[in-house]
């Protein structure tokens, strides 16, 4: 992006992040109407790993698991703060 005005990148990384978080939603959306639907979760975890595998496949596995909410991303435990 070498000569690009310095804007063209923060644009660049919004979009991205759009697109991150519309794909999470859409995982969840599918998880809540295959639960509405007496779907179990893993057959619908089971389509995603196989058909769209990479972070699809990761957040629905998180979703599932219930990671998401545990997770403390970018917090160092009190022991090796610096």
């Amino acid at each position: 992006m070498s000569g690009e005005p310095p804007g063209t990148a923060l644009h660049l990384k919004l979009i991205g992040n759009v697109l991150i978080i519309q794909m999470i939603e859409s995982v969840a959306e599918a998880h809540v109407l295959a639960e509405k639907t007496k779907l179990q979760p893993t057959y619908l975890d089971q389509v995603i790993q196989s058909v769209w595998s990479g972070p699809f496949a990761i957040y629905s596995a998180r979703m599932i698991s219930g990671d998401y909410y545990k997770k403390e991303v970018g917090i160092l435990p009190r022991s090796t703060r610096p």
